[in-house]
């Protein structure tokens, strides 16, 4: 009841005085997450392609369903990776999704490239200018996925997110992602 009573007063005072870079820990259950500081503004579309689609489903932090012309489209946001569903903070970065993108007409800029699951590779613009890849990186939601991605501005994006303690980066040793799914490769194989 103590801890109970010692962590709610510790959030009161990190959202009072840090706002932006308060985001409560995988365990808090309902309370709402605090908004990221939206500053990736998008200026053009570097890839190739773009449509505008509804998103009609989140898959995850990074995989969503967009309605484009009466077909529907996996989408897997490039250049990161967010929690897997049983890691901490996996429920946070698919609701920041959610809340951002859900039942929103969004922009997809692609290279017409797809993942080995057929997923098509692409940023998401929503709100006319915010690159949710980005955001989410910022938010301390994802991290930059440099087996695939090469792009500085999201690796000091995570760098300032780790600086900050957003998301996850609050965790002591937060496990990336790629890291939880190899070690479930090697349980089941070894």
């Amino acid at each position: 009841m103590c801890k109970m009573v010692l962590y709610k007063l510790l959030l009161v005072l990190c959202f009072t005085f840090f706002p932006e870079s308060c985001v409560p820990p995988p365990s808090s259950g309902t309370q709402q997450l605090p908004t990221a500081p939206l500053t990736i503004i998008a200026t053009a579309n570097p890839n190739k392609y773009e449509f505008v689609g509804e998103v009609i489903g989140i898959k995850d932090g990074d995989t969503v369903e967009v309605l484009h012309n009466n077909q529907s489209t996996v989408v897997r946001l490039e250049h990161i990776d967010c929690p897997e569903k049983k890691q901490p903070y996996a429920t946070q970065a698919k609701q920041f999704v959610s809340d951002n993108c859900f039942g929103k007409n969004v922009k997809i800029w692609h290279n017409n490239k797809h993942d080995r699951y057929q997923r098509l590779l692409a940023l998401i613009v929503f709100n006319d200018s915010v690159v949710l890849n980005k955001a989410l990186v910022q938010a301390g939601l994802a991290w930059h996925y440099t087996k695939y991605s090469t792009d500085q501005t999201y690796q000091d994006l995570q760098n300032e997110a780790e600086a900050q303690k957003r998301g996850f980066w609050i965790l002591p040793n937060p496990t990336p992602p790629w890291e939880k799914r190899d070690s479930a490769k090697t349980k089941h194989t070894g």
